[in-house]
């Protein structure tokens, strides 16, 4: 079977997103989305939970959606996309289609040859001292005062990534359309960015035309239930609590701290009243927003490094159509460790006993994720409210 992969957020499922599905299933015989659970790559609450954004997915055109767990889903660029081939490729995936501002698949596999190089990995070691890390990776990579655009960069990291794991997955960029990522304002084009989207949304203003009808219903059925949009200044006493209430010391060998940030972040949170005020009191060049909120994420669910070193351990099914249930049949014929639900865990360390550490520990994690989530909700929720809730089968 001809496999198209997809790792994706859908914060929310925009045209753009209906559009790049379309064209992959233009390329396959199946899609499968590996999709972000409760947090994004830059460390936002994603506005949606998990499943009505892989209803999302299903109705505009995937076949089966499998969760990137945390702290994989919120983790840096080469982290969020070594934990997304990994999943791909367990499934044998035969094609990884993606969003591309140039689509020009030569000058992307050049830039990832060399981001592989010992030269790179010398250059940025040396530049690191005195640039924030984002600025030192492209000047290393680039050249100063050059930069790629945002689906680019993941672009790059995608194929440092099957070039790691040397799959036989191909590469397969799309161009992206409509207005370019990260664009903050609604525009005539109906192919707004997610972020002008969630923009829209927290200032009241209509999104429908931007969004598929069936994703825009969906929406709209959340938000009824008070279910979105989840915001992290729905949690952000729990937040500042955290902080107030933990010892820096405590904090060092969590993932990217142990430097000095964790002791900016806790003196932010005495001396803030919101959230936001605390984020920018700790962001610096070298630690622009999206580093900060990762941290606090990882802070506040306890992730170490070797939580993120030690890779997948398993992924969880978050829906499938008939296509996808057959696949999904497939796979089990071949012992893969794909659950169709949380509750599956232990089935699946008696299964494969040499990996039940990683896999209780990648499980603990993501129950506590979860947990977090639901306190970001409009309208607060049992901390197991997921564990309880079984994948979207249409």
């Amino acid at each position: 079977m001809n496999i198209s992969g997809i790792i994706c957020e859908y914060n929310p499922f925009h045209n753009g997103h209906a559009y790049l599905l379309t064209e992959a299933k233009k390329r396959s015989d199946a899609v499968v989305c590996v999709m972000s659970g409760p947090f994004t790559q830059r460390g936002e609450v994603a506005i949606l939970d998990k499943l009505a954004r892989a209803r999302m997915a299903l109705v505009g055109g995937a076949d089966l959606v499998l969760e990137l767990p945390y702290p994989f889903c919120s983790s840096s660029a080469a982290y969020f996309a070594g934990a997304g081939v990994s999943i791909l490729s367990m499934l044998g995936t035969s094609t990884l289609v993606f969003g591309s501002e140039s689509g020009d698949l030569a000058r992307l596999s050049a830039l990832a040859d060399r981001v592989l190089s010992q030269e790179f990995a010398e250059r940025k070691e040396a530049m690191d001292a005195r640039e924030g890390s984002a600025a030192a990776h492209f000047a290393a990579l680039l050249g100063e005062g050059e930069r790629l655009q945002p689906n680019d960069i993941l672009a790059v990291e995608y194929l440092c990534a099957l070039r790691r794991r040397n799959t036989e997955m191909a590469p397969e960029p799309i161009v992206r359309v409509g207005d370019g990522y990260g664009s903050q304002a609604l525009g005539t084009s109906p192919f707004a960015s997610a972020t002008a989207i969630r923009k829209a949304l927290a200032e009241g203003e209509s999104v429908g035309a931007y969004m598929p009808d069936f994703a825009f219903s969906e929406l709209r059925a959340a938000q009824e239930r008070g279910e979105a949009p989840a915001t992290a200044e729905n949690a952000e006493r729990a937040v500042l609590s955290f902080f107030r209430l933990t010892a820096p010391g405590a904090l060092s060998h969590i993932v990217g701290l142990g430097n000095g940030l964790e002791h900016r972040l806790c003196a932010a949170a005495m001396e803030s009243r919101t959230l936001e005020e605390m984020t920018k009191k700790c962001a610096t060049k070298r630690y622009p927003d999206a580093t900060i909120r990762r941290a606090i994420l990882a802070a506040m669910l306890g992730v170490a490094w070797d939580d993120l070193d030690r890779g997948i351990a398993y992924s969880t099914v978050l829906g499938a159509n008939q296509a996808g249930r057959e696949l999904l049949a497939s796979l089990r014929k071949q012992n893969l460790p794909i659950l169709t639900k949380p509750s599956d865990i232990e089935a699946l360390c008696k299964k494969h006993p040499e990996n039940a550490d990683a896999v209780r520990r990648q499980a603990e994690l993501s129950a506590k994720a979860d947990a977090l989530y639901s306190l970001c909700l409009p309208k607060v929720a049992e901390g197991g409210k997921y564990l309880r809730t079984g994948a979207i089968m249409l």
